[in-house]
């Protein structure tokens, strides 16, 4: 599952997650600077942001939800974050703001797992309902370099690539988002191992173990364990 499928099938879970960083998920559509006109927003409209910062020298990534959504979970988004390397960040949100068909729509309070609140320009793409907000990388425990981005074969959208993004999560003890992905990607012990770098912290790997051993205990009652390995994955034949 990710960005090129923006519906929400009956047979699957939609998650609002419960990080402070998503307080604000709901429904695309809802809020009141939306316009009832306004068309729901593709990966190509993403990519035209992401286009204009690569035309300009400025690497980038989307972080956050729609990374997750991305990568396999079902996740309801009320604005897809960018991430772009710190040091350029004020001159990616200026060149946003001088963007003939964004429309800046201020400062957005927002948590990041690194530290306290902070404030960061939000964007919208004008007839559409497509929303962005634009953050340093270094606020979530990444970087945007291009050893740690996978681009989409399909969408050409760039991501943090999967072991990237779970170490960023590990780094900045964002444990909920943790296990979204790993259920999103059914991950294994193994993998962990093997793509991971626990270092010297000991609550690293037990975080890591627990997190995977508990993929089952998450799946909600209305599914059945017979036929789901986490909340997002059905089992494949073979098991």
């Amino acid at each position: 599952m990710n960005l090129r499928d923006l519906s929400d099938s009956e047979d699957d879970e939609v998650v609002y997650p419960e990080s402070p960083l998503q307080a604000s998920v709901q429904p695309i559509g809802s809020t009141s600077v939306d316009n009832p006109s306004d068309r729901k927003y593709t990966p190509s409209d993403i990519s035209l942001i992401t286009n204009i910062l690569r035309e300009n020298e400025i690497g980038s990534f989307v972080v956050g939800s729609a990374a997750l959504r991305y990568y396999g979970c079902r996740l309801v988004l009320s604005f897809v974050a960018i991430a772009v390397p710190g040091i350029l960040h004020d001159r990616a949100t200026q060149l946003l703001k001088d963007t003939e068909n964004l429309v800046y729509l201020g400062i957005k309070p927002d948590w990041v797992p690194a530290g306290p609140s902070l404030n960061y320009p939000e964007f919208k793409l004008k007839d559409t309902t497509l929303k962005i907000i634009l953050v340093p990388d270094v606020a979530w425990g990444l970087r945007c370099e291009p050893t740690n981005i996978q681009t989409d074969e399909i969408t050409q959208l760039p991501y943090p690539n999967l072991p990237h993004f779970m170490q960023s999560l590990l780094k900045t003890k964002d444990l909920n988002f943790l296990e979204l992905l790993v259920d999103g990607q059914d991950s294994s012990l193994e993998w962990g191992f093997n793509n991971l770098d626990f270092g010297m912290h000991s609550w690293k790997r037990a975080a890591w173990e627990k997190c995977v051993a508990e993929k089952q205990k998450r799946i909600p009652r209305e599914k059945s364990k017979d036929f789901y390995a986490t909340r997002f994955r059905r089992k494949s034949v073979e098991e």
